[in-house]
């Protein structure tokens, strides 16, 4: 590592006089006529610095204050410290900084050696240098941002060697960078320029391929190579995926600022989503893995508000082959104008109740006893169904059915009586209760209670 990142990762006090900022690769204690490498630090006292001649190198000195008189010609790198410390201790610092970029090195090689993800050395460079990155293409454009920041404020080439020359064919994008660490951040980028090629490239290209799986996806004939462009991707079949369809009412030029390129939807991108359009319906397939969802759904959202397009979520719970089953979920639901407040597995219970109401006969779903009670109401202009309804809602509490009904809770206590009287059930079972109370949920959203 670079001698000037070395001293700035061994925080102690000191002066430093640098010549040249040399790649310091070992750590030794001055030997006089032991030859001197340029990539050691050598640690001595002052005295015997000034004493002894000694070839140019670089000297980590312990001084008596003030600090020993320097020439200003000096080829030496030359750093002071006080007298007073162990330099055992101080040696082993200096290790240890070395050995845990060493490691990091080696963990570098491995992923290499190991054929490792993507995300793997994403997170490896972002741990080791506490700084967000990402890939860019030869045009600077985004590839890969995991790591989902928006600002890229230096840039290091990614390098191939063809033939006799080498040719740039992207970039490293970090956040923000800390300028000592520029050389290793170089470094990084030489060692992983030619692994890194590949699988740029087949980000890149697996990008059009995967259009064709979505299709195949939708006609429940997913294949090895449509594993291959999934993995291409970084994606696998049980990331966290959902289905954003929207229907398009009208030509896709209506809805010119949501596609490029004719009728590729302008948010596709191989990171985090893929898009297909069927029968009018733009059918978007989130993944919620590399990125974080708020940014791209309030996208989403922004076009929905702009052309007042009716849309519907559904999750697949991280089961990508049970796409084309979530897909037809998703148009039945847009079909029916079904509509739901946010992702569908949120809103179970209403979606049931919906689903009984539109596609079934509510006989099927009304038990006897209830229809019973709703027949004594017509007859009697009493209101022994609503009665039963609230105090089921409420769990047979008196008084809070009471007040949703707005009586006193006597009242409460008749009702139920006559309830009784007219109809046997046994609502001390759990099984009934929940029947019961599902049945006048759907009576409920019928207009059948009132």
């Amino acid at each position: 590592m670079q001698l000037d990142l070395l001293l700035h990762q061994w925080n102690q006090n000191k002066l430093v006089f640098l010549h040249n900022n040399t790649n310091i690769k070992s750590i030794r204690f001055y030997q006089k006529g032991v030859a001197i490498d340029s990539n050691t630090l050598y640690l001595l006292d002052s005295t015997k610095f000034l004493t002894e001649k000694h070839p140019a190198g670089n000297f980590l000195l312990y001084a008596t204050n003030p600090p020993i008189a320097l020439s200003k010609n000096t080829e030496d790198n030359i750093i002071i410290i006080e007298e007073n410390r162990n330099l055992l201790e101080d040696m082993n610092e200096l290790l240890s900084i070395l050995d845990r970029f060493q490691k990091y090195y080696d963990k570098l090689y491995l992923y290499i050696a190991q054929n490792a993800e993507l995300d793997d050395f994403i997170y490896l460079i972002y741990e080791f240098f506490e700084t967000k990155l990402c890939i860019l293409d030869k045009n600077k454009k985004l590839i890969y941002n995991i790591l989902d920041f928006k600002s890229v404020e230096k840039i290091f080439p990614l390098e191939i060697q063809k033939t006799n020359l080498k040719r740039i064919y992207g970039y490293l994008g970090f956040e923000n960078t800390n300028p000592l660490y520029d050389s290793e951040i170089e470094k990084t980028a030489k060692i992983l320029g030619p692994y890194l090629f590949n699988r740029t490239n087949a980000l890149i290209n697996s990008k059009d391929h995967f259009y064709q799986s979505l299709k195949n996806l939708f006609q429940d004939a997913f294949r090895e190579t449509d594993y291959e462009n999934l993995r291409n991707i970084t994606w696998d079949l049980e990331d966290d995926y959902e289905i954003y369809m929207m229907e398009l009412e009208n030509g896709l030029y209506y809805y010119k600022n949501m596609f490029i390129n004719g009728n590729r939807f302008a948010l596709d991108h191989p990171m985090y989503m893929y898009s297909i359009i069927e029968n009018n319906k733009l059918i978007c397939l989130i993944n919620h893995k590399n990125k974080s969802s708020d940014t791209l759904l309030q996208n989403l959202g922004d076009f929905v508000e702009e052309y007042k397009l009716k849309h519907v979520r559904v999750s697949l719970h991280r089961n990508l082959l049970q796409y084309s089953k979530t897909v037809s979920m998703a148009k039945m639901l847009l079909d029916h104008d079904i509509k739901l407040e946010g992702p569908l597995e949120k809103q179970l219970n209403p979606l049931v109740y919906e689903l009984a109401v539109r596609f079934a006969s509510l006989e099927y779903f009304i038990p006897r006893e209830l229809q019973m009670l709703k027949d004594h109401d017509e007859k009697n202009h009493s209101d022994l169904l609503k009665t039963l309804y609230f105090y089921l809602l409420e769990e047979r509490s008196l008084i809070k059915a009471s007040e949703r009904l707005n009586v006193h809770r006597n009242s409460i206590v008749y009702r139920t009586n006559k309830i009784n009287e007219i109809i046997d059930i046994d609502l001390d079972d759990t099984d009934t209760r929940s029947n019961l109370l599902s049945a006048l949920e759907i009576m409920y959203r019928c207009g059948l209670v009132e």
